[in-house]
């Protein structure tokens, strides 16, 4: 009986037992351990929410794609979504808890997917937990343009991204774009350079754009006030390639070939050589030169005037006078720039990678190298190495290194076209060979018999020889950029992580110019302090004879330390993800010139050069310093911040996020830092497709975001201490002598840049239309701008600056992207559009810039109520019957040009004699993408547009020719008869010249031209192999490609052929690109 029980007992345990194993390995609440990657395997998905759809919960793939989720019941379905992904669901029972799940998610078109996720820097941010303006640009959309600046290819690429070429001379603006438009007056006007996380302080063409993952722009207060004080004009957060977690090993090649056309010199609107001269003969008929001639006779004079002079004084005869003047005519300096100092400009690009990684550990290094030779035979050259690591030693921990180290030279060339004049005259007829190519004498500073006759034979030839010079002077930059970054990150919690980083950058920079003893600069200098003895004839040389070398070495160094904590938490229907910490960044800089003479590089030395005493000119008998000397600068930089950015989700559609951050720095007054005032940044988003009531399959995806917030911007230029700077000894005292160049300044600040936003984010059904719209409106505020003060105290001037200025502004940022066919035959559109209007609110003094407002809209005048960059014109009535320029007085055609002239600037933007046409920047600007594919080739062409703006066409002016030789070819057009007045709108020519005359004409309505036109971007093609192909040849992928850039203008609105961004100088050249990538 007891053997029986004990039988049964036995058969139900073996019974049994494999269920209860499987109860033990299928326990419940359990975790469970997955990754998520591409289809292809070859990717892992950052960002990918994983959602158990029956409670709610869920957690998001790390950036090895890895992810974590406790799960409470077997019948529970987890879903797996990332935006540029097809959805996928998975019953959580079906998978084994042994071993770690893989999901693979099928990417949608690669042509108009969204990306998935955005990075700001600090984090980054699954698309859609995001209320901020955000545009990111892969590498895919960054390639297909070429060229060694990386910022340049964001143009036509981005809404809301303007380029223009008013950067030129304003110190503010070193990089030639905007992010939504100006935000400052006299403030900082880049946006800031994020590269790997932290600011980036070096040359920006340092980063090799082949290096480049992504780009994202920054564009509200939402997205950007995270940065702070330096956020007001928007950040670009550039992110290189990363080393990722399994993978296999890849090496990667690239090479690329860009070549353009030598520059059209004869597009320049140059005076015809004959006219020139025949104006330069009427000059010297009245007697235009004979100050020169009779009180400057060191001066040069022009080959034609020279050659007047020489018949005048019966040095010549009036046959050969007449061939001269025939010879020189017919030519034309242009040809001689070409021929002997210009050429195709070729750039050859290489790059070799390779990378791989393991479940512990992934490495990615490449190695880069541009040499550039430009138009007028300069070079540069340019090596780029980057390291990447990523190394788990347990699990939890993630450790990454990364190391950028850039280096380059380049060496000046030949000269470029009009850098040769005589005095300060631009001369268009300048032969530098004769006809058998030999090297010809230009007179360009002192005439050859002045100096002939001063130096006795006795100095070395004061000739200057275009055509041999540049051979004996070389100027040459090198340049080294370090910078390395370490980051640890540790997981906590799964839903909590600490991470700290640093980042050390060095920037060395070394500007070295040589003029040997032959060179014109050497011999000149020599030449002029040399000191002849009347008796003896024995000379004396004040500067040392041999060549002239000046040096200039800057250093740049920066620590940034940086901890936070990064929080994603799900639980329920809720979710909460956002970081808070703090940072510290110092930035100092140093720098140090040089000026020596009597150099010689074998051996090497320099010689003694006297620059306190003042001595006799040989040309002009006055005393003066030899030029030169040396100099030290240095400025140091520090910044403490605390930020926080949280954003909190209720059921995956309702989004409140909200970001705050305090900075201090050593820029700010005692005042400003004592404050607890901080930059802040609020927003709210809501995904109404995800509404029960939301029945719009057309439309599937549909989402509204808003916010408001604070932006900083900061300028590292200024100090809140008193600024004194030291100069050499006075001239006349011999003194030490200081200046103080700026007061102490206890309330400086940061400007303040408010910014409310609200757009719209969609997507058609199949995606066949998805974008975004959004709409916005910025207020600066504590602008810097002067304010009265007491002139007593100071001396220097009576205004100070202060955060006393505003501005406005608004506008509408559009991105779209279609597939109209999605067949074999694939075309796609990519639309991004911008509109921008800006306004000055409140700015001290702005009356005294009223008279700048009338002009060519290239200078920043800050008129209340005026964009920052305007245009305004005298009002024009034509020309009369003698060909003078009449506008208005009071109303009344008039022609009393100084008192037009006086009431513009007594009464600035009120005075009824002006007219103001509009903004001298684009308010619309947008690009239009349209792809095709076939097969294994594809197509990109882009179109960009600009308009709602003016320029200025550029026109003859007597006052400058008579002055400067600046000619233009309307002259030719001029007013000559009666009757010219029906046709013409260029005056007549008069002497002497009246330059209110000359001022009403040229800045007229009769000049202003609308900027609206299209223009052809580039054109992109390739062509990539795939499939059985390239395994045969044991690739895992290879393409060539082909690129045309900078092709020209389609449409003007302007009728006189002129290209609004350059109606005075030439376009970038048309450029052509052949190149090709594999992967092994």
């Amino acid at each position: 009986m007891q053997s029986k029980l004990y039988k049964h007992i036995f058969t139900a345990v073996l019974f049994f037992l494999p269920f209860v194993a499987w109860c033990q390995q299928n326990a419940y609440p359990r975790f469970l351990r997955g990754r998520v990657v591409s289809k292809d395997g070859q990717r892992p998905v950052e960002g990918a929410a994983i959602i158990l759809t029956n409670e709610g919960k869920g957690t998001s793939s790390s950036p090895s794609g890895q992810f974590i989720i406790r799960i409470t019941s077997p019948g529970e379905i987890m879903q797996v979504t990332c935006i540029g992904y097809k959805p996928a669901k998975f019953r959580v029972d079906t998978i084994s808890p042994d071993k770690e799940f893989r999901v693979a998610l099928q990417p949608v078109s690669v042509e108009i997917a969204e990306v998935k996720v955005v990075a700001t820097g600090y984090q980054t941010i699954p698309r859609e937990r995001a209320t901020g303006s955000f545009t990111q640009v892969d590498s895919g959309l960054l390639n297909q343009q070429t060229g060694t600046n990386i910022l340049n290819r964001l143009a036509s690429v981005a809404a809301g991204v303007s380029f223009d070429t008013k950067a030129s001379g304003n110190a503010q603006r070193k990089l030639s774009f905007n992010i939504r438009g100006l935000s400052s007056i006299n403030g900082p006007q880049d946006p800031l350079i994020v590269l790997d996380n932290f600011p980036y302080e070096g040359d920006i063409n340092n980063i090799n754009p082949n290096d480049v993952e992504s780009i994202t722009l920054l564009k509200d207060a939402a997205a950007a006030s995270i940065w702070g004080a330096r956020a007001g004009n928007g950040v670009v957060v550039i992110r290189t390639k990363k080393a990722k977690l399994n993978q296999k090993t890849a090496l990667s090649f690239h090479s690329a070939l860009i070549s353009s056309g030598k520059p059209d010199l004869f597009s320049l609107p140059v005076m015809a050589p004959a006219d020139y001269i025949d104006v330069e003969e009427m000059l010297f008929g009245k007697g235009y030169y004979n100050n020169i001639i009779d009180f400057q006779p060191y001066s040069a004079l022009s080959p034609a005037v020279q050659v007047f002079l020489n018949r005048k004084n019966n040095l010549i005869s009036g046959a050969d006078s007449a061939a001269q003047i025939s010879a020189l005519k017919q030519t034309d300096s242009r040809d001689d720039y070409l021929r002997y100092f210009y050429q195709r400009p070729l750039t050859m690009q290489y790059s070799l990678g390779i990378s791989g990684g393991t479940a512990r550990n992934a490495y990615s290094f490449s190695g880069s190298y541009d040499r550039n030779t430009g138009e007028t035979y300069g070079t540069y050259n340019k090596a780029n190495f980057r390291l990447s690591n990523l190394y788990n030693p347990v699990k939890g921990l993630n450790i990454d290194l990364g190391i950028y180290y850039t280096r380059s030279e380049s060496h000046s060339g030949r000269p470029s076209y009009n850098s040769i004049k005589v005095g300060t005259r631009s001369v268009p007829y300048l032969d530098f060979a004769d006809s058998e190519g030999n090297a010809l004498a230009v007179e360009t500073e002192f005439s050859k018999a002045y100096t002939d006759r001063v130096s006795q034979g006795k100095l070395a030839d004061w000739s200057y020889y275009p055509l041999e010079d540049y051979k004996n002077s070389a100027s040459e930059n090198s340049l080294h950029d370090l910078t390395a970054g370490l980051g640890l990150r540790y997981k906590l919690f799964p839903w909590l992580e600490a991470e700290i980083r640093y980042q050390y950058e060095r920037q060395t920079s070394a500007d070295e110019t040589i003029q040997d003893a032959e060179s014109y600069a050497a011999r000149n200098i020599v030449n002029t302090f040399s000191q002849i003895d009347p008796v003896t004839g024995n000379v004396k040389y004040i500067v040392p004879q041999g060549g002239i070398l000046s040096t200039t070495q800057s250093i740049l160094q920066s620590h940034n330390t940086r901890a936070l904590i990064n929080v994603d938490k799900r639980w329920g229907p809720h979710a909460l993800t956002g970081i808070a910490g703090g940072e510290v960044r110092s930035a100092e800089t140093s720098g140090q010139s040089a000026f020596n003479y009597g150099y010689q590089s074998n051996p090497l030395l320099v010689a003694y050069t006297d620059f306190v005493n003042s001595y006799p000119s040989l040309i002009t008998g006055s005393n003066q310093k030899v030029p030169g000397g040396g100099s030290v600068t240095g400025t140091l930089n520090r910044f403490v911040s605390v930020f926080s950015n949280m954003a909190y989700t209720f059921r995956s559609r309702y989004i409140l996020s909200l970001s705050a951050r305090r900075d201090a720095s050593n820029l700010f007054g005692l005042t400003t830092n004592d404050k607890w005032k901080p930059l802040w940044s609020a927003g709210l988003g809501w995904d109404i497709s995800q509404e029960s009531f939301y029945h719009l399959p057309l439309l599937p995806y549909l989402k509204f975001r808003a916010t408001y917030g604070y932006q900083g911007n900061a300028d590292l230029a200024r100090s809140a201490s008193t600024i004194i700077t030291y100069a050499p000894n006075n001239t006349y005292t011999n003194f030490p002598q200081a200046m103080v160049k700026q007061l102490n300044n206890p309330e400086l600040r940061w400007e303040k840049i408010g910014q409310f936003n609200i757009g719209a984010d969609f997507s058609f059904s199949g995606n066949v239309i998805s974008g975004s719209i959004d709409y916005y409106r910025k207020q600066g505020k504590d602008l810097y701008g002067p304010e009265a003060y007491d002139y007593t105290t100071w001396g220097l001037t009576n205004v100070i600056t202060r955060n006393v200025a505003s501005m406005s502004g608004r506008g509408v940022d559009i991105t779209l992207a279609s597939k109209n066919i999605d067949r074999l035959f694939k075309w796609s559109t990519q639309l991004f559009a911008g509109y921008n209007k800006s306004k000055t609110t409140r700015y001290y003094g702005g009356e005294g810039y009223s008279g700048g407002i009338v002009g060519n809209g290239n200078a920043i005048t800050p008129l209340e109520g005026m964009p920052l960059y305007a245009i305004a014109s005298f009002r024009w009535a034509g020309l009369d019957g003698s060909g003078n320029p009449q506008g208005y007085l009071e109303g009344q055609l008039s022609t009393e040009y100084d008192k037009i002239i006086a009431d513009l600037n007594s009464k600035g933007a009120r005075s009824t004699s002006i007219v103001y046409h509009g903004p001298a920047i684009p308010v619309t600007t947008g690009s239009v993408i349209n792809s095709f594919q076939y097969a294994d080739f594809t197509l990109s062409v882009n179109l960009s547009w600009k308009s709602g703006y003016y320029f200025r066409k550029p026109s003859f002016s007597y006052d400058q020719f008579f002055s400067q030789g600046i000619g233009h070819p309307d002259f030719a057009s001029r007013w000559q008869k009666p009757g010219d007045e029906a046709f013409t709108d260029i005056p007549s020519m008069t002497y002497p010249a009246n330059s209110n005359r000359d001022q009403l004409y040229l800045y007229s309505e009769a000049t202003v031209r609308k900027g609206d036109h299209v223009r052809l971007q580039y054109i992109n093609c390739s062509y990539s192999l795939r499939g059985g192909i390239l395994r045969r040849l044991s690739l895992k992928a290879f393409q060539l490609y082909g690129n045309a850039a900078n092709l020209g203008i389609l449409w003007r609105e302007n009728k006189d052929g002129l290209d609004p961004d350059y109606p005075a100088t030439l376009a970038p050249l048309k450029t052509f690109t052949l190149g090709l990538k594999a992967t092994f």
